[in-house]
């Protein structure tokens, strides 16, 4: 047993900002120490002391998720959701509000205090938005596993701390980070000397683990480049990478391994790679060896034929659902690539960077129970459309072409947006047509928002720094025009020591160039996010 200090207020400690209480004292068992790695993120989910009143602003924050009520076809919020559904109990939903409000506040906190220049509301704008709008995908898909209440409850909670403790320098661990983060925090919120609620804090913490499974392929190529890069088996950019890449450095002494450890993690269902207990990749000592250069102990695997992988296959569902067959997730995969981002994500246009959702999904699709996979092809229709609508957009915005009416000496970020759109409507109407698409007066105001969001970071572009940056050599026919990062190949910057980005050796059109391509990328997540709400 272990004597845990409750004590406010800690450096990092995401609620030291809500209302802490006065110091406490409690006992925790034995078994909660050594999932936690003994309360290692006890600091950062604190439960706050007016967690009611914080539980009430999470309800509100959830008012901005669409989703669709498959019983009655209509278009709801996820708060509304949730409060009208019949099939979890009041306390299960509250215990699902707490584990939000948690995960939230210390989102809220990491972006607060996080530098400007390395932020970019990277927890907010990514981490959370995705978290809150997998909560209805994971409940769909626990449905379709036909999971008990308190099991999808379970599965949930999962899902909300899957991500929570993830950041840019633990993606390959995050899952067993974000495992512990689920035990600090249940243990302020469940009685922990009930046999139920350990029951639900172990499989909990065992389904977060294990979605870290998928996408296979791609999970392997990330590992292995990371691996390649530490010993000077150079790889490119990772839509470059290949295993037959590495098969031409058979001479280097950890090639045979790597190519291994590549092989297992890519094909985690392979009975000859697991363990007998078929949880965990059977790694050589070899491969141990090189794994703990990445912190990586152990590759957890949620087996199916294991009756109690179920939980953690409809979290792996949730997340392959809000990544790779909603708007949401080709909006976060946006995010994460392209300029200022790891090498490994160095896109030459923002086509490719959604084109790597597309690809993730069929490696990720493997995965998926048959049960679940009718749900995501129809997600996966819905989202091609929605980009089509995007590209469409952005094709005619970036075009070069304005028609007129316009006075030359100002340039209207609002004007530009509205000729746009006319235009798309005018080449595809289909894709436009509100009898294809289902709309509520919620959805249409949500599209009306990211359109003046549009313009306003064009004008801000306008206002400051001109005319776009087209290619000084591309023809001037209008519509013709090239724009890297959009239609041409986005020239990078080097990456230095400290992270940072060395411009200081691109011409005066370079740096221009590379300034809008983030501009590019932040106008494409306004129109995805706008397109959560078509159905």
């Amino acid at each position: 047993m272990k004597e845990v200090s409750t004590k406010q207020g800690s450096a990092g400690g995401a609620n030291s900002r809500s209302g802490r209480g006065a110091t406490q004292q409690f006992i925790k068992p034995d078994w909660l120490v050594s999932v936690t790695d003994n309360f290692k993120f006890l600091e950062n989910f604190r439960r706050p002391q007016n967690l009611t009143v914080e539980n009430d602003i999470t309800r509100r924050d959830l008012e901005e998720v669409p989703v669709l009520d498959v019983e009655t076809n209509d278009v709801l919020n996820a708060r509304n959701k949730i409060e009208r559904d019949q099939f979890l109990r009041n306390i299960d939903k509250e215990l699902v509000w707490s584990c939000l409000t948690l995960v939230r506040l210390n989102f809220q906190h990491l972006d607060s205090t996080a530098e400007p220049s390395k932020s970019s509301s990277y927890q907010w704008e990514m981490n959370w938005k995705h978290t809150r709008a997998e909560v209805n995908q994971v409940y769909e898909a626990a449905r379709l596993l036909n999971l008990d209440a308190e099991e999808t409850r379970d599965a949930i909670i999962a899902s909300i701390f899957s991500d929570a403790v993830k950041n840019r320098t633990n993606f390959l661990i995050h899952n067993v980070h974000g495992a512990q983060a689920a035990a600090c925090a249940l243990s302020q919120l469940m009685r922990t000397d009930d046999p139920a609620s350990k029951r639900s804090i172990t499989r909990i913490v065992k389904a977060i683990k294990e979605h870290q499974v998928a996408p296979p392929q791609f999970m392997a190529q990330v590992i292995m480049a990371q691996l390649c890069r530490i010993h000077g088996l150079n790889p490119a950019r990772l839509t470059d990478w290949e295993p037959s890449w590495l098969e031409q450095s058979e001479g280097d002494k950890y090639a045979p391994a790597i190519k291994s450890i590549y092989e297992k993690v890519a094909s985690p269902f392979e009975p000859a790679h697991l363990t007998d207990d078929r949880e965990r990749i059977n790694f050589s000592e070899d491969e141990r060896a090189l794994l703990k250069e990445l912190n990586i102990e152990d590759w957890y695997v949620p087996h199916p034929e294991n009756e109690n992988s179920k939980i953690s296959h409809v979290v792996i569902a949730g997340d392959h659902c809000i990544n790779y067959n909603h708007p949401e997730g080709f909006a976060k995969i946006a995010m994460l690539r392209g300029p200022n981002t790891d090498p490994l994500f160095h896109d030459d246009t923002i086509h490719t960077s959604l084109a790597s959702a597309v690809a993730s999904f069929s490696d990720s699709y493997k995965i998926l129970r048959p049960e679940i996979q009718p749900m995501a092809i129809a997600g996966l229709r819905r989202t091609k459309t929605a980009v089509e609508r995007v590209a469409a957009i952005m094709r005619e915005l970036f075009s070069g072409i304005v028609y007129g009416g316009d006075d030359p000496g100002f340039k209207s970020g609002a004007r530009s947006v509205e000729q746009a759109v006319d235009r798309a409507r005018q080449k595809h109407p289909d894709l436009f047509s509100q009898d294809n698409t289902k709309m509520s007066a919620l959805s249409k105001s949500y599209r009306r928002r990211a359109m003046e969001s549009v313009a306003e970071i064009l004008q801000h572009w306008f206002d400051v720094d001109g005319e776009l940056p087209f290619e000084s050599g591309s023809q001037k026919t209008p519509g013709d025009l090239r724009l890297p990062y959009w239609n041409a190949p986005l020239t990078y910057a080097p990456r230095l020591p400290n992270g940072y980005y060395d411009v200081s050796k691109f011409s005066d059109l370079e740096e221009r160039q590379y300034a809008f391509a983030q501009k590019i990328r932040e106008i494409a997540v306004e129109l995805l996010r706008a397109e959560e709400w078509v159905f």
